[in-house]
């Protein structure tokens, strides 16, 4: 059997790091997946005499967490920075020293939620044959649907989107697109060797992006969601550092995962995507309903 790694990302952010610990421990199937913890240092941050007590409490954290639950893992470990590295050298970092060690490789920064399923969907989709094509690096949590973004849902909107799921057996469905997501992805070392020096750049997450745009790469994503991205407009998290919480362009509210589906909805043998995805987004993303549509004005 093959090995997998899931891999942590923190750094200050103690209540997301702990919201994500508490999903982990709701998962399926982590009694054979290899924990690695990697914290960040605050010595030689941009806040360093601010980040130092955060970061402490968070390491502290990390020790009681697997003091108390890292037996559940088939192995479970903290492992430091000896100084500041920031996010993107640290996720090089940490991917490079898992891929050489286990099979897979599962990243993930300290500010999300994973859904119960989420670790075997990344199992599934490792066993993918489309997993297996060149032009693909990487395997997603999360999903562009079923995101309001900034939107206010309307009354029972979720209901609807859970029946329209159901209805179009979306649980087990998967989409290519040409990109990876910064907070969460899976990879395997001969991917990683690909894009892991573009991802550990400054602005790797970024950089990554626009190598998959130039170069037709690609990531497998859910059409449902089994990550959620939480940090978005955390006061300690990077993109508010690197912007500001005015100027954080992308926000994410996702509103429907695979928890909230029925359980023979979401096992199985992972499918590719037939329908419309651009129907799909209207419907998920920008709240047009789940009725007849109206026609298509792009804004």
């Amino acid at each position: 059997m093959s090995s997998t790694c899931l891999i942590i990302q923190t750094f200050v952010k103690n209540d997301t790091f702990l919201a994500l610990w508490q999903s982990l421990l709701k998962c399926d199937d982590i009694h054979d997946v290899h924990l690695i913890i990697w914290h960040d240092s605050h010595i030689n941050s941009r806040k360093e005499a601010e980040y130092e007590k955060k970061a402490e409490l968070v390491r502290k954290s990390v020790e009681g967490a697997i003091a108390s639950d890292g037996h559940l893992f088939a192995s479970a470990q903290l492992i430091s920075n000896p100084t500041n590295l920031g996010t993107c050298p640290t996720c090089r970092t940490a991917i490079d020293y898992a891929a050489a060690r286990f099979d897979h490789v599962i990243f993930t920064e300290d500010d999300t939620l994973f859904a119960r399923d989420a670790i075997r969907w990344f199992r599934a989709a490792f066993a993918l044959e489309a997993f297996n094509d060149p032009d693909v690096w990487a395997i997603a949590g999360e999903s562009v649907f079923f995101d309001a973004q900034e939107k206010n849902l309307p009354d029972g909107y979720v209901e609807l989107a859970r029946n329209y799921a159901v209805e179009k057996r979306l649980g087990r469905a998967f989409i290519k697109l040409n990109f990876v997501p910064s907070t969460c992805f899976a990879t395997n070392a001969t991917k990683w060797k690909e894009f892991g020096a573009t991802r550990g750049q400054r602005e790797g997450a970024n950089d990554v992006c626009k190598r998959c745009a130039a170069e037709n790469k690609f990531c497998l994503f859910p059409i449902v969601p089994r990550v959620t991205d939480t940090g978005m407009l955390h006061p300690d998290g990077y993109s508010v550092l690197l912007h500001s919480r005015e100027r954080v362009q992308e926000i994410k509210s996702t509103y429907l995962t695979s928890d909230d589906l029925p359980s023979d909805e979401i096992k199985g043998v992972l499918v590719p995507f037939t329908g419309s995805d651009g129907e799909i987004w209207r419907r998920t993303a920008l709240l047009e309903g789940f009725g007849v549509l109206p026609p298509w004005r792009p804004e």
